[in-house]
């Protein structure tokens, strides 16, 4: 007899646990059928089973339908044919695999492409416990020596054996296509069961605080299965796993928006300005509730920026009032029965009614609720409706006709109460809604807001990825690793900018978790969260695009570098931006497109590009604008432009994101372009930090910059500087040799930075020229003291309230030795001074002129009096 084949594989049993996670909050439950070609019978049978129960009353309560799928239902397309077939296994939510005699053809990654399915769907519910694996095989009857030895029926016993050996997954043996019918349906049906444990307490709880038939009780099961999760569609991780909302969720903090003030960026500053001098409080969404039954409003408005969490509150109102917590939670007496839609499907407001718009959305029909059902529940102040995303409705002229259709809906059904979302930018000019509507502004997170959001979820995520241990060991973990990432985020001002909302902050957290620690470099964790942002998220919300994300990105990056040419300019008018836009369009053959239409589909599907006014429009975040600008920068090679904004605050993120980019990598051309100019001379900070933050980490420049002649001294110290950050063989080497040069400054700083590096053994320290103590300035008479070379204390700790973000963090820097003036002024009797003297224009003007006279010889001036400035001057041998 033929040696049987060996099949390493580890088999897991399929818990409770995993199948309630299965379900999440999907309405359709795709079942994936593998198997070799001798089963097709089976497989037909699988198929009718699906449909039979999909027509039954079983699946009706939850809203859902089994899809089955196979390798029939690959899309045909480039790459490996059993690849195309894997990615329908990688979404299945169940996996049948059924074997009888055949095993499979090979597929040049294992023996067959049935086990690659099945070792797929299994390393799958090792790390997710998704997709629940049912496991079928067909009796045999082996009739001569052939069959006994058939390499194909040896693999199909060797795979059963080493499951039943391992008795920890439980599978199915069936003998004729009738017995299998009648199997895989009892399992169908008894997942379905199983899953479903646990939504009937939910139903018996709606009965008994809402007291509404069993129609009403259908849809709110159905309704709590599909919003009762945290969304992580769309995002570029491979954590999938189900958190669920009334878990995690932070009660977010607003403030009340007076009509005073419109929706434009300067409107939402001077309300701001507003509630910061006046002292105003932030709500919660309960103290939100609570205050509108104080003022008799019953309907509101929640407005905040993409990603704020909008969609997610609404979804938290409905678990919240469905699970009969509206009292507790959110302060609503009267727990009303949500229903929850998304404008984004209101298609035509002048066609379609209300009640037909909420009975389409919410598939009444389903749950035999009718019309009039619907509308005496409303007219009896007994429905909550919940209007997502007023901002997706296609374009600003369809608002304003939904708002008004919104209007009617709830002048017509008083005593129910409404909530909508908007982001700012769909809720400006006429696209707002009528009075008597409470408009709330949701704020940012604050740091203790974060630190909690991070801690419950990553504390949900292990237990859920680790069903079989102890839960508060999990717990603990989770805590463990929100807590570094906490830390991580206050050592990181870039980080911080971006954590500040649900859908930022979750992007970190599911990175974080991915990885195991974030990116260290800035530009992998922006390019996360802009792919996230243009096309993920949307995508996942069924939202159509204009253009695809790399389309998106190809057109947002000369706007962005655009917008970066002119000092602080976050924002332009429409008119502007349209022929700034030409351009890009042209470049990928998208001319036909009218540029208004495309900025404004862009503005209106992802959340990188916003509306700042009715006519103003820009980046939602700063750092999107500076990374984008950064990324067409290297991609056309602008290295010019970066030179000549050198030394500008304005810039200095762009330079430093662009020269961590790679692939390419521009660095060393910036470098060797830059080290001749006076801007390397006088200022070597960047030129660190960016060799820091990159993974290309030129020397060629730096070494050959030493021994250039041409360059100024100053120039070729800071390249000595800068090969501290490099390191390598090739450096140490180089520096060792500059040990030995006959400028002895520069000799001595190439041996201070070996010694630095831990590379100084077996060299003699060298003597530097010696300087003097006093030093007279030749262009005021003024004397200056001479302060060593050394280490300093450089900018403001973090949690200093009252520091500049540039300040941000306060660090230990090497200096060179420098000159200052022996009669320092602060900056404390340099306001007085002004307050004294209270100078004219002219003489401002001249103190201006003065200035300049002074940095042109190199000197940085502090303003003593009308005709006495101080100033401090680097030590260095060419003063």
């Amino acid at each position: 007899m033929q040696k049987r084949c060996t099949l390493h594989l580890s088999i897991g049993a399929a818990t409770p646990q995993s199948i309630s996670i299965t379900m999440k909050d999907k309405k359709e439950i795709s079942v994936f059928i593998a198997s070799p070609g001798d089963v097709t019978a089976e497989r037909t049978v699988v198929r009718e089973i699906c449909e039979d129960l999909n027509k039954s009353a079983l699946l009706k309560p939850y809203g859902i339908s089994f899809q089955a799928i196979g390798w029939e239902d690959a899309f045909p397309s480039p790459g490996r044919p059993q690849e195309l077939i894997n990615r329908l296994v990688e979404e299945c939510d169940i996996f049948v695999c059924i074997f009888h005699k055949r095993f499979g053809s090979p597929t040049g990654k294992e023996a067959s492409g049935t086990l690659e399915e099945f070792l797929l769907a299994y390393d799958s519910w090792k790390s997710l416990k998704k997709p629940h694996i049912m496991t079928y095989f067909k009796a045999v009857q082996i009739r001569s020596k052939k069959e006994r030895e058939d390499p194909q029926l040896i693999m199909v016993l060797d795979l059963k054996d080493k499951i039943e050996e391992e008795k920890l997954l439980l599978f199915g043996e069936f003998s004729t296509t009738d017995e299998f019918r009648v199997k895989i349906k009892e399992h169908l049906e008894g997942w379905t069961a199983e899953s479903a444990k646990g939504w009937e307490r939910i139903g018996e709880k709606i009965q008994d605080t809402l007291k509404v038939d069993r129609s009403f009780q259908r849809y709110l099961k159905s309704a709590v299965t599909e919003h009762r999760y945290l969304s992580t569609k769309g995002f570029e991780t491979n954590l999938r796993i189900p958190i669920e909302l009334k878990r995690v969720y932070i009660n977010m903090k607003a403030y009340i928006h007076t009509r005073d003030y419109d929706f434009t960026l300067k409107g939402r500053k001077e309300m701001e300005e507003k509630v910061r001098d006046e002292g105003l409080s932030s709500l919660d969404i309960k103290a939100a509730f609570k205050a509108a039954a104080r003022h008799n409003v019953k309907d509101m408005v929640i407005l905040g920026d993409p990603g704020s969490g909008k969609t997610t509150l609404l979804k938290y109102i409905l678990v919240s009032l469905a699970d009969g917590k509206g009292d507790e939670i959110l302060g609503i007496e009267d727990t009303p029965i949500p229903f929850f839609a998304p404008l984004r499907e209101l298609k035509d407001p002048e066609r379609e009614d209300f009640i037909h718009f909420m009975k389409r959305i919410c598939k009444f029909e389903e749950y035999e609720i009718s019309d009039n059902a619907f509308r005496d529940l409303l007219d009896e102040g007994r429905g909550g409706v919940l209007l997502d995303g007023l901002d997706e409705v296609a374009n600003e002229n369809a608002r304003i006709k939904t708002c008004a259709w919104i209007d009617k809906a709830w002048q017509k059904f008083v005593r129910s109460r409404f909530l909508i979302t908007s982001r700012y930018a769909g809720y400006l000019g006429k696209s707002r809604l009528g009075e008597g509507v409470m408009e709330l502004s949701i704020q940012h997170f604050t740091p203790d807001e974060v630190r909690e959001f991070l801690v419950r979820w990553f504390e949900l995520v292990e237990v859920a990825l680790h069903p079989e241990d102890e839960e508060e060991k999990r717990k603990q973990k989770g805590r463990d690793a929100a807590l570094e990432l906490v830390d991580r985020i206050q050592k990181s001002e870039d980080i911080q900018k971006l954590a500040v909302n649900p859908l930022l902050l979750q992007i970190i957290a599911l990175v974080h978790k991915d990885r195991g620690t974030l990116p260290q470099r800035r530009v992998e964790l922006y390019e996360e969260c802009t792919n996230v942002l243009l096309e993920r998220w949307d995508m996942a919300k069924g939202l159509d695009v204009l253009v695809t994300a790399r389309e998106a990105r190809q057109i947002l990056q000369p706007i962005a570098l655009w917008f970066h040419k002119v000092d602080e300019r976050r924002s332009a008018p429409m008119e502007e931006i349209k022929e700034a836009i030409k351009e890009p369009l042209e470049e990928i053959g998208k001319s036909d497109i009218d540029p208004e239409k495309l900025l404004l589909n862009i503005r209106d599907r992802s959340g990188i590009f916003m509306g700042y006014s009715e006519t103003e429009y820009g980046f939602t975040h700063l750092s999107f604008q500076e990374y984008l600008a950064a990324e067409q920068v290297r991609n056309k090679r602008l290295i010019r432009v970066l030179l000549s904004n050198y030394g500008n605050r304005w810039w200095k993120e762009v330079i430093l994101l662009c020269l961590g980019l790679n692939n390419p990598s521009v660095i060393e051309e910036f470098m060797e372009q830059l080290i001749p100019t006076e801007g390397f001379r006088s200022e070597i900070s960047i030129p660190i930090d960016a060799l820091r933050d990159s993974i290309v980490k030129p020397s060629t420049p730096f070494i050959n910059a030493i021994g250039n002649p041409e360059l100024s001294p100053e120039a070729r110290y800071n390249a000595v500087r800068a090969l501290k950050e490099i390191g390598g063989e090739k450096v140490t080497e180089a520096l060792k040799d500059v040990v030995q040069n006959k400028d002895k400054k520069l000799a001595l700083t190439a041996f201070e930075t070996l010694e630095s590096m831990g590379k100084g053994a077996g060299l003699k320290r060298p003597v530097a020229e010696e300087i003097p103590m006093r030093w007279v300035n030749p262009a005021d008479g003024s004397e200056m003291a001479l302060i060593p070379a050394g280490t300093f204390l450089y900018g403001s700790r973090d949690d200093d309230p009252v520091a500049r973000s540039a300040e941000k963090p306060q660090r230990i820097i090497n200096l060179p030795a420098f000159y200052m003036d022996i009669f320092p002024v602060t900056n404390g009797q340099f306001c007085k001074f002004l307050d004294a003297q209270r100078p004219d224009k002219e003489t401002l003007k001249q103190w201006i002129a003065l200035e300049g006279t002074y940095r042109k010889e190199g000197c940085r001036i502090k303003k003593e009096g009308k005709g006495r400035a101080t100033s401090s001057i680097n030590a260095s041998t060419d003063t």
